[in-house]
């Protein structure tokens, strides 16, 4: 009789064995291991992959954030600076190599604050595009095949109404 539950270590190990062995797999291994472990995610977490898992990485609350990896890596950086996350303005900012990041961290510098990125995802094998991420593409059924596509947009103001 095995046992079913691993624990968290355990998981975290396979996960980083799994990346190793299928790089394919970045994507989906990078937001296991941000719901496990946020330490270890950073430590997983490619700078030349970035644009990959943008809108993860753009979606991330402030509390998940390592900023001793952010700080000393450019494309980060601007991320998180174009995100609100860092105040201060970096003299290169706009150098992730993201139109679209660069676009909104230099308009941030030059005081438009109501810039946000928005998201959609394209299949790479049937080329349609999609408002919400997906593992299996709903049209094909391809796996393994969405590219993260980021565009500007107008913030859209908050307001925590409720449904009820």
């Amino acid at each position: 009789k095995s046992n079913k539950i691993a624990t968290t270590k355990d998981k975290i190990s396979k996960l980083k064995h799994i990346l190793q062995e299928e790089p394919k797999l970045y994507r989906e291994v990078v937001a296991a291991l941000l719901k496990l472990d946020t330490q270890e995610a950073w430590k997983v977490i490619d700078p030349t992959r970035i644009k990959e898992i943008l809108d993860i990485l753009w979606f991330l609350p402030n509390s998940q954030l390592d900023l001793d990896i952010i700080t000393s890596n450019k494309p980060l950086r601007t991320l998180y600076y174009a995100k609100g996350y860092l105040q201060e303005p970096e003299t290169h900012i706009g150098e992730s190599g993201i139109f679209a990041l660069d676009m909104l961290a230099t308009a941030k510098q030059n005081g438009f604050e109501e810039g946000d990125l928005l998201f959609s995802y394209l299949c790479k094998k049937c080329k349609q595009s999609f408002p919400i991420g997906f593992k299996r593409c709903p049209n094909c059924m391809a796996i393994h095949s969405v590219e993260v596509e980021e565009n500007i947009g107008k913030a859209s103001p908050k307001t925590n109404y409720s449904l009820l």
